[in-house]
């Protein structure tokens, strides 16, 4: 931006020269526009063509001042010229393929639609939680600060199916949608649920209406940032060491804590298992504090309790176990060293 100013800057100067030396030549030289104008600009240029009259002692003094000042503002205008293209277009374009082809080997990511003011600590946990994500957003603003830490995103509306294309939606895992109107979340939800019918969505809700209109446009979670910032406000007020304490879990580097859901597949080698058999429960650094079940949510589970189809475990415990859980599912072993 700092060069575009500057070129612009310096054209407008060499303008105002041109301006400037084709009025005093037509004045001194007593001669027509046109021809002060060729004047000018064979001065400026320094082509050393004819003078187009007979050159008075004033003319001289004025060309050879003109000639001064416009050699060091053309030089340097040339100078930002290739500085820019050289050096700023060039990046840019090398910069938009590569992120491009990051883009292209992507999986499992997530992608989020809208980096403004919700979106914006969404990529920060993402960001801070080693999350594979692809912005989507229009906003030039938002687009020119991704480009500054270095975020893959697609320019273009999220509600059409080339730009969810782009941004890798056959292979993504997950989008969510935070764009500033409901009306264009729900476009967003729906063209991305048209796309791909097993893709995770969550999506904003402004209005308190639009939370009906988003699950029937797709969205399988729907979530209203001003009522949870408003439950929030008044827990911290009536329960300020609760909400420090979820804090200090979630929030806090310094202690390795983290809180991580697992889903019963027919591949899970959990399925059919009781609590109370599992591996897991033998680990002093990790605890079971709920199963979700279809729509509801067994807090502080019996251990004789199986594990069916669908059940998602909500477990706390140190991040390097967790860790180890989901290798060791993902490879479908029983056994978490």
């Amino acid at each position: 931006m700092d060069n575009r100013r500057t070129i612009i800057t310096l054209m407008i100067m060499i303008a105002v020269l041109i301006l400037a030396g084709t009025f005093t030549y037509q004045s001194l030289l007593n001669i027509t526009y046109l021809d002060a104008l060729y004047m000018t600009v064979i001065t400026i240029s320094t082509v050393g063509y004819t003078e187009v009259a007979e050159m008075t002692a004033q003319a001289k003094i004025f060309s050879i001042f003109l000639i001064m000042i416009s050699i060091g503002t053309v030089g340097y205008l040339a100078s930002e010229l290739v500085s820019l293209f050289s050096r700023g277009y060039m990046q840019d374009t090398w910069r938009m393929k590569k992120m491009a082809k990051e883009i292209l080997n992507l999986h499992n990511h997530i992608i989020l639609c809208g980096a403004g003011k919700t979106g914006h600590y969404i990529l920060k946990y993402f960001l801070d939680q080693n999350v594979p994500f692809v912005v989507v957003d229009c906003d030039k603003d938002v687009l020119e600060a991704l480009k500054e830490q270095d975020i893959s995103y697609v320019e273009g509306n999220a509600t059409e199916d080339e730009t969810l294309e782009k941004a890798g939606l056959e292979k993504a895992r997950g989008l969510i949608a935070v764009l500033p109107t409901d009306e264009d979340n729900v476009l967003a939800v729906l063209t991305a649920r048209q796309m791909k019918q097993n893709l995770t969505i969550v999506s904003k809700a402004i209005k308190k209406t639009s939370h009906d209109k988003l699950k029937k446009a797709g969205a399988d979670l729907t979530v209203s940032p001003n009522e949870i910032g408003g439950r929030r406000l008044a827990t911290m007020i009536m329960k300020p060491s609760v909400v420090s304490f979820v804090d200090t879990i979630l929030e806090d580097s310094q202690i390795m804590v983290d809180v991580e859901d697992i889903t019963i597949t027919e591949e899970s080698p959990f399925l059919g298992q009781k609590l109370k058999d599992l591996n897991v429960l033998l680990k002093k650094d990790l605890m079971i504090v709920g199963i979700k079940r279809e729509k509801d949510f067994l807090f502080n589970p019996n251990l004789d309790t199986s594990l069916d189809l669908g059940d998602t475990l909500i477990m706390i415990g140190q991040t390097e176990q967790l860790d180890k859980l989901n290798k060791s599912i993902r490879q479908n072993t029983k056994i978490i060293e």
